[in-house]
């Protein structure tokens, strides 16, 4: 199976099964932090782009996404509603129907996770390996092998700088998210610099609530405009407003500033 479609799918069925084990969910949040200051405000944008036609369990990726939902925003809300300790929240009826809706979007020919609602005409370009598949497109039909010298090159720079060699995963700094990398630098620093942590920490949750905060309660991608496109696949115009990506993301990063925040000091 592609890595790339290897991993979609892989976060998917988790997503199922998160929903599945919705009464073993906890999640403790503190009263006065960043993360608990979003809850409200998310939630009611959630409800928002929540699709109400066909059962539960369908999500936007924006207000005015293109399309009624989307498989894998439908995923990033699911993951929010979990984060904020609300899945136990979700009648049993309601998980049954968004189970459901997963696991009818699994091609049980090639075992890949499909959105219903995408069409060829909505796709842009491949993911992650475009720079690849740009130079094979302008080469004679002869020389489009894998072998061929630039080609080697750029797949070479790919297998260095984009895939751990121990997982064969794409978590090396090319395609790790920023948070995270932020995240796993400061707390590799030890608990003796927490000070700088923290100070850190907060820094970028108060550059997101300025720059990626929107007013309808979430956060964009884009620090102008919500997330156009997304795996290769039109999205949405270029609207200022929140997505489920950018809000994920966000809230990740509130997350860590807390978590940093509640550590003693030396």
């Amino acid at each position: 199976m592609e890595r790339r479609k290897f991993i979609i799918a892989t976060v998917l069925t988790a997503t199922a099964l998160l929903l599945r084990c919705k009464s073993k969910t906890i999640k403790t949040i503190s009263e006065d932090g960043y993360f608990a200051s979003l809850k409200e405000d998310i939630l009611h944008w959630l409800e928002s782009v929540r699709y109400k036609e066909d059962g539960w369990g369908r999500f936007k990726y924006n207000i005015h996404m293109y399309r009624d939902y989307g498989l894998e925003s439908s995923a990033f809300a699911i993951k929010l509603l979990n984060k904020f300790g609300e899945l136990g929240n979700i009648l049993d009826e309601q998980i049954d129907e968004a189970v459901s809706f997963f696991m009818d979007c699994l091609d049980p020919e090639d075992g890949f996770f499909k959105d219903p609602l995408v069409s060829e005409d909505d796709k842009v370009s491949e993911h992650l390996t475009r720079v690849v598949k740009w130079y094979w497109e302008q080469l004679p039909e002869e020389k489009r092998r894998p072998d061929e010298p630039k080609i080697k090159e750029l797949l070479d720079a790919f297998e260095k700088h984009i895939l751990d060699k121990e997982t064969g995963m794409p978590t090396m700094g090319g395609c790790t998210s920023r948070n995270k990398a932020m995240a796993g630098a400061f707390k590799a620093y030890g608990s003796y610099r927490m000070k700088d942590i923290q100070d850190a920490g907060n820094r970028m949750a108060e550059f997101l609530l300025k720059v990626h905060h929107k007013s309808d309660g979430g956060f964009s991608f884009y620090p102008d405009h919500c997330l156009p496109v997304h795996n290769s696949v039109r999205i949405s115009d270029k609207k200022p407003e929140s997505d489920s990506l950018g809000i994920l993301m966000g809230v990740q990063c509130m997350e860590y500033a807390d978590e940093w925040n509640a550590m003693p000091t030396k």
